[in-house]
């Protein structure tokens, strides 16, 4: 190939790409230092910011974990209206399949005695409270005052032993009459007047409370403990 007169065509030789012994040392003095700037990844990996020495133990380092408390079982605070007689009579009713008695106190003068209920005497409640319902008598609803007066006069009907009144003239004994918890009914309505009533109500809501509780508490592992002699 023709070469342009006015171009001079450069020559290379093998010696022109080597570097001398002395240029390179001069290039190696000129290059800054990174052995002495670089930092030692592997320390600064095992030990964290700002720690000299030693690498802690991972026991040290972290937190211990809390350990599970210990719970004890915390038996329920006894009711102090339930006495220890009360609780001896319910255990001979369980056991012996007799009635609980139970005989209540006010103002010095009245004496009121009431038995728990048979599950026929309980059926006969809830037939009547359901024809008083379809009757239109009460309503329907559990928490209203008519339909919860209506079911407490019928527990009162069938619990009722005697109610007995003391005064200066002597005692008089009420004992209900009739053979049914609905003739009883009738004749707690005649025979009392309110204030008798409402205290028998009253009674009546104590009772059942009470042996609410005591049922509750018959189902507990230690309502038997110290119990056995009492029969």
């Amino acid at each position: 190939m023709t070469t342009p007169s006015n171009q001079e065509t450069p020559v290379f030789s093998p010696d022109d790409l080597l570097m001398t012994a002395q240029e390179a040392e001069n290039l190696a003095q000129e290059a800054p230092d990174v052995s002495q700037k670089a930092p030692d990844v592997a320390q600064e990996a095992s030990e964290p910011s700002g720690v000299q020495g030693d690498t802690p133990k991972t026991s040290d380092a972290l937190p211990e974990a809390p350990r599970p408390q210990e719970t004890t079982k915390q038996e329920p605070e006894a009711d102090p209206r339930i006495t220890e007689d009360d609780r001896n009579a319910f255990m001979r009713h369980i056991l012996g399949g007799n009635r609980f008695i139970k005989e209540y106190s006010y103002h010095g003068g009245a004496a009121v005695i009431r038995q728990s209920r048979t599950v026929a005497e309980n059926d006969m409640v809830y037939d009547l409270m359901a024809a008083d319902i379809r009757a239109g008598v009460i309503s329907s609803t559990a928490t209203s005052v008519d339909y919860l007066l209506r079911i407490y006069r019928y527990y009162l009907a069938s619990s009722l032993i005697a109610m007995e009144v003391k005064s200066d003239v002597g005692k008089t004994v009420f004992r209900p009459e009739g053979d049914s918890i609905e003739a009883r009914h009738k004749w707690i309505n005649e025979s009392f007047n309110e204030t008798q009533l409402r205290l028998l109500l009253r009674c009546q809501e104590e009772f059942e409370y009470l042996v609410s509780t005591l049922f509750k508490e018959s189902i507990s592992e230690d309502f038997t403990g110290g119990r056995v002699g009492v029969f």
